[in-house]
């Protein structure tokens, strides 16, 4: 029934017995407008994972007066990511809580602590736990993970002490798959100079995007969309895709052919640097949505790996940490449509500022004059390109046919630094076409690192590696207490 109130705002069952247990998928919200969910006093003592999902960053969730002693992470984290980004809260006074060392992921990760309202059964304040109060928790309950990897633990599991179960040039923190992913390749670095859907971009030079991947639609006998080279076999798009349309469905992957190291958009001026891929698994993620493109993100196993060259290398992913932010500048490359709405010969490449999602918001409205263009925007996307303010010269956007190409940036600002991609190109409000599109019209793009960290890499399990786990046993120990 939930799942068919689009425009629910608020959620209220108190006293409706819900518990002891809500089972996964009990509460799937699918409005954008939602502001509170009230569960008070329904004897629920346990959630299962994905038991509240939907949540807005803005949404207040009250599960006071209940009877839970445990935040376990793998349920309460997704639901703290959603609310973080914004003004939400999640209510918790009322329970029995232990505040032991079960609760230490919550506790060294303070932007997600603040979030929560609520006391440990003692009586101490949630959000006045400090971590040395957790300093007896010696034993590491995740991977013992060299220091020089820390980079690549999930955010909130690094624990600041030396558990005694890791060597001393160890910390314990619980892995993120990215580190899987991209543990043995060197990525996001460029191995030439570039030689000699993008509406008013330019041509780019040969090479110079070398993890750029061209998405063949074998129905539609066309390039259809982008992609991002992440590992030899596996490449990066957007959902929407490998779907069917309107729907989450997802398409045979006898249907898509994917083109590596490729410049002209017709196949008969390819050279023999460009490699065809056939396509082996398709992996979408699972929370997408195809009427608001939350969560527009798919992963393509290829049939053989790619051969790194010149003109074909790996893009790193973002880490934890990484967020694109207001102002930054990224560039992206695609075959979509030009500023005269025709497909171009040759790979375009824009540069675009990103926006954020309270200023696309407020752009959107004012220029629109509808304020309901933007009730689809979540906080798993953000906006790019020039807005209202900027020259007519300076403009640049995406196009339909850019869709899942990569929006990339510099992992530091010195010049030489490595490349990761932050976005997806996903899609746009207003369906005007590119040729009439001027300063003030976004593309709407899927946050990678947003996404990932929301466990989408955990979803793919360890059919993501293509490498040996003997290849991980260098950076990692064996899993303790397991």
């Amino acid at each position: 029934m939930i799942n068919d109130l689009k425009k629910l705002e608020r959620f209220y069952c108190s006293g409706c017995n819900l518990g002891p247990t809500l089972s996964s998928g009990l509460l799937k919200f699918r409005s954008p407008k939602l502001k509170v969910v009230t569960l008070y006093e329904n004897n629920i003592s346990k959630l299962k994972p994905k038991a509240i999902t939907g949540l807005r960053f803005d949404t207040e969730v009250y599960l006071s007066k209940n009877n839970i002693t445990e935040l376990e992470q793998e349920t309460f984290l997704p639901i703290l990511e959603d609310l973080w980004h914004g003004n939400g809260s999640l209510f918790l006074s009322g329970n029995p809580i232990q505040c032991g060392c079960k609760l230490a992921w919550l506790v060294f990760a303070p932007e997600l602590l603040r979030v929560v309202k609520g006391t440990c059964e003692n009586g101490t304040v949630l959000k006045t736990l400090h971590q040395n109060s957790l300093n007896h928790c010696r034993s590491c309950p995740y991977y013992c993970v060299s220091v020089k990897q820390d980079h690549f633990c999930a955010r909130g599991t690094l624990a600041p002490w030396n558990p005694s179960n890791c060597t001393s040039e160890k910390v314990c923190c619980k892995l993120d798959f990215r580190e899987k992913l991209q543990s043995d390749e060197e990525c996001g670095r460029k191995k030439q100079d570039p030689q000699g859907l993008i509406a008013k971009g330019n041509p780019s030079g040969m090479g110079k995007w070398p993890w750029q991947a061209a998405i063949y639609d074998a129905v539609n006998e066309d390039i259809t969309c982008g992609g991002a080279l992440i590992q030899k076999q596996w490449v990066l798009t957007a959902a929407h895709c490998v779907t069917g349309e309107s729907s989450t469905n997802t398409r045979n992957q006898t249907e898509f052919r994917v083109y590596l190291g490729k410049h002209y958009r017709h196949n008969f001026t390819d050279d023999k640097q460009v490699q065809l891929r056939e396509v082996s698994k398709i992996i979408v993620h699972e929370d997408y949505h195809y009427q608001n493109y939350d969560s527009d993100i798919a992963l393509l196993k290829l049939t053989e790996e790619a051969n790194l060259t010149a003109r074909v290398q790996l893009v790193c992913l973002p880490t934890p940490q990484d967020n694109p932010e207001n102002r930054m500048l990224g560039w992206v490359a695609g075959w979509g449509y030009n500023g005269s709405d025709v497909h171009p010969d040759v790979l375009m490449e824009a540069e675009l500022p990103v926006v954020s999602i309270n200023d696309c918001r407020l752009d959107i409205t004012r220029s629109s004059g509808n304020p309901t263009l933007t009730q689809t925007l979540t906080s798993n996307m953000f906006c790019g390109g020039h807005d209202i303010k900027s020259p007519e010269e300076m403009f640049q956007t995406v196009c339909p046919g850019d869709s899942g190409s990569p929006m990339v940036f510099r992992s530091a600002a010195s010049w030489g630094s490595p490349w990761q991609v932050m976005g997806i190109v996903s899609h746009f409000l207003r369906s005007t076409p590119c040729s009439l599109r001027g300063p003030g019209y976004y593309g709407i793009f899927t946050n990678v690192s947003r996404i990932f960290r929301i466990r989408f890499l955990e979803m793919v399990g360890f059919s993501l590696l293509s490498h040996s786990m003997a290849s991980c046993a260098k950076i990692v120990a064996a899993p303790a207490g397991i």
